[in-house]
């Protein structure tokens, strides 16, 4: 696979247009804070006039490509959890003198950004204890600070240690708390029934009343029956 700037257009000849062929063109448009898309624009071969550019969804990494056939190609990276921000920090770092100064501080900014995320997640979702989090995300996040302020090739050394991570999880932790809904007929406030609170839920001077209270005014129950899980 040959990947090209990012920067630059790739003109294909003898693109088929109907039963015609014309010039087509492929190009990446980047914008800080959303990443890249792609551009697609052929010439009319009955006037020889640009088409209007068809434009893609923006993914925070691209590249665009060439494969064996002389097809153009890309490859895509969203930064959107620990193994994600390995592997695509791993492609930056192997095509870094393919993106601007701007693209490069931008994916920076992703992992900064992304680590908060997971980090947000692994306590809430997962029961972790942020301090241990922390310990292991830091590190990291030092790193990206640092590639942010001077720009150079560090995305070798942004790497996750995965083990660790899933290590700051809490076994079965349950971060939903169960509501039964009874039929609005037989409940005209359209309220949600708590049956229990689990220990991982449970807050201190936490009964099932005041939690039943509480979802009165958090739920509106539309008119079914059913069990559902209703987050916090």
């Amino acid at each position: 696979m040959e990947y090209f700037k990012t920067n630059e257009k790739q003109e294909v000849k003898d693109y088929p247009y109907g039963y015609l062929r014309t010039s087509a063109f492929f190009s990446l448009e980047f914008r800080a804070g959303k990443g890249f898309r792609k551009i697609f624009q052929t010439i009319d071969p009955k006037t020889g006039k640009l088409n209007n550019p068809k434009k893609g969804t923006y993914s925070l990494l691209m590249l665009m490509g060439k494969d064996d056939h002389g097809h153009i190609t890309y490859a895509y990276g969203h930064f959107n959890c620990a193994e994600a921000i390995n592997r695509d920090c791993k492609i930056v770092f192997e095509n870094f003198n393919l993106f601007t100064p701007e693209q490069i501080k931008h994916f920076y900014s992703c992992v900064l950004m992304m680590l908060k995320v997971e980090a947000r997640a692994l306590v809430s979702y997962c029961g972790a204890d942020l301090a241990k989090v922390a310990s292991v995300l830091n590190p990291v996040m030092s790193i990206a600070v640092e590639g942010i302020k001077t720009g150079s090739n560090l995305f070798d050394k942004v790497v996750i240690d995965i083990e660790k991570l899933d290590a700051c999880k809490v076994p079965d932790f349950q971060p939903f708390r169960a509501v039964r809904y009874e039929d609005v007929t037989e409940n005209k406030f359209n309220n949600p029934v708590v049956t229990k609170i689990s220990d991982h839920d449970k807050r201190d001077g936490e009964t099932l009343e005041t939690v039943q209270a509480e979802e009165n005014v958090k739920v509106l129950v539309k008119n079914t029956l059913g069990y559902y899980e209703v987050e916090k």
